[in-house]
């Protein structure tokens, strides 16, 4: 296993990765759970979107439920977004991630 990492966004760090590397095949782990906005009908392998280089995704928690998730987060000690702790529970675009209202704290805190 060889970790890289290339500070862009992820469908370049993607291509740049494949550029790099064009006799290699690739897959890669992903967070996807089933009803994320992007799981469409994606199961434990799948290969990526036809806007992406080709590649597999691999998604080991497709059907794990929200607190499956933090009881192995927690059990492992694995680190996390900070903003998961200030109210968030989904992580897109700067446009379109909003901390969840319902978990907001009687004086409208996050």
């Amino acid at each position: 296993l060889r970790v890289v990492e290339y500070d862009c966004k992820f469908a370049d760090g993607i291509a740049r990765l494949i550029r790099d590397e064009p006799d290699r095949s690739f897959a890669f782990v992903l967070g996807t759970r089933k009803g994320d906005p992007n799981s469409g009908d994606q199961e434990s392998f799948a290969p990526s979107s036809s806007y992406f280089p080709p590649f597999m995704r691999v998604n080991p928690v497709l059907r794990w439920d929200y607190s499956t998730v933090w009881r192995f987060l927690r059990a492992f000690r694995l680190p996390y977004c900070p903003l998961y702790e200030q109210g968030y529970t989904s992580l897109g675009t700067m446009n379109d991630t909003l901390p969840n209202p319902a978990l907001a704290r009687p004086d409208g805190s996050g």
